[in-house]
């Protein structure tokens, strides 16, 4: 024989596993986030340092020097 069960208290049930499900959705949501805009922050930091270290390797730089060719060898 089965226990007859209220409809209120299934409500009440059903209705706190959705508060628990909707706190730990936003907490999903939040890291999530949080995980893209760490990754933003790094990408950002990398591109900085390549360019600050690479920028120099599109300047141009000229050396003018005398040589002397010995014709003997």
């Amino acid at each position: 024989m089965k226990s007859a069960v209220k409809r209120g208290e299934v409500r009440q049930a059903v209705e706190k596993s959705l508060v628990r499900r909707r706190r730990k959705n936003r907490r999903f949501k939040r890291m999530g986030l949080g995980a893209v805009v760490l990754g933003m922050l790094f990408l950002g930091m990398m591109f900085t340092s390549i360019i600050s270290k690479g920028y120099s390797g599109f300047v141009r730089t000229e050396l003018q020097l005398e040589i002397y060719f010995d014709p003997k060898s």
